[in-house]
């Protein structure tokens, strides 16, 4: 018998912070603080789709305490429950496509990749439909995607060891089909001294500017802008990573 698969994040979950998240959350968090005082967003209530560790939703306490985290891994959201244990944090097992939150939020944010593991278009444009449902009249949007793979990252294998575990990760490209692949072999080592062998392979597809702000169109999401994540500058065709703010119209009062 092979190595047993589980489903993405379902054994990186417990070991994932010090394998990416906290980079990640570090470059999150300084682009989200640009946006704010930049474009002067104000909100009272938040939802962080696909929220992983719940690190950035912690984070959004520092605006509200009416926040929402969406994840559709339960091994990611035990981790984020930790992290945000207030009863006003609601944490919620929900695909993107299909978001329902309680009650429509201000804010939406989304970070780090997680809408590259869409591969389909319509899948795409299901969760922009979602987000743009589940936002009040004027609230925004903030998301990141990445927009091209880098020819270095083909054939790079990485690896990572913890006190109880090692990850070992390889990254291949899929030209013909346009696709990102990562094949994780984590080796997890229990109390006892036994050790369990797991696999988990993730899948991604790029998303150009240009497809996304035509979907956000079609989901009727009024753009404020699309930036390189790491100039924060306009986004560009060599652009890796594309930053994107966009906002719910607000109520139109038609008279007679």
């Amino acid at each position: 018998m092979g190595t047993p698969r589980t489903s993405p994040y379902g054994s990186l979950a417990y070991f994932y912070d010090q394998v990416l998240g906290d980079s990640a959350f570090r470059q999150a968090k300084r682009r989200f603080e640009w946006l704010v005082r930049g474009y002067g967003i104000g909100f009272s209530s938040a939802a962080d789709a696909a929220c992983g560790t719940g690190t950035f939703l912690r984070y959004l306490g520092r605006w509200t305490d009416r926040r929402i985290g969406v994840d559709r891994s339960p091994a990611m959201l035990r981790m984020a429950r930790h992290k945000n244990p207030s009863p006003r944090v609601r944490l919620l097992c929900q695909d993107l496509r299909e978001m329902k939150l309680p009650r429509p939020v201000d804010l939406i944010t989304c970070h780090f990749d997680a809408l590259n593991y869409l591969l389909s278009l319509s899948g795409l444009s299901a969760a922009l439909a979602a987000f743009r449902r589940n936002l009040t009249p004027g609230g925004y949007l903030i998301f990141d995607v990445v927009t091209r793979f880098g020819d270095d990252s083909s054939g790079c294998v990485r690896l990572v060891r913890g006190p109880d575990y090692r990850c070992r990760w390889r990254i291949d490209r899929d030209r013909a089909r346009n696709l990102r692949r990562a094949v994780l072999d984590i080796l997890v080592r229990r109390v006892d001294g036994s050790s369990r062998r797991l696999r988990e392979i993730h899948l991604q597809r790029p998303r150009d500017t240009a497809t996304m702000l035509g979907l956000l169109g079609d989901q009727g999401l009024q753009v404020g802008g699309a930036f390189d994540a790491s100039t924060l500058g306009p986004a560009r065709p060599a652009t890796r990573r594309a930053l994107f703010l966009a906002r719910r119209p607000t109520a139109v009062v038609h008279r007679l």
